[in-house]
């Protein structure tokens, strides 16, 4: 069943304007046509649409992950270990 621009909004909200959704029914039908696959055609559109470059050619910033960052060091809890036992104050 071809897929008209109307059905985009239904599978992604990210194609929200008239071009992206003519955009989306052309992947989708398209990749339909060469699989026959329903299910891989709305994904594969969904993820071009998703993944569309900005205006400078860069694909859109990820957001933010939760917790630190990769570059920050861990904190340390509690004292180094010394040969197995800690001796003194800390």
């Amino acid at each position: 069943m071809p897929w008209t621009a109307k059905d985009a909004y239904s599978h992604t909200k990210k194609a929200n304007t008239p071009a992206l959704q003519a955009q989306w029914s052309t992947i989708a039908n398209s990749h339909l046509d060469k699989t026959g696959d329903e299910a891989a055609a709305i994904r594969i559109a969904n993820d071009a649409i998703a993944n569309k470059p900005t205006k400078s050619g860069r694909p859109p910033p990820k957001p933010p992950t939760k917790g630190m960052a990769s570059s920050q060091p861990l904190p340390m809890s509690g004292p180094p270990a010394m040969g197995g036992q800690v001796k003194g104050k800390y």
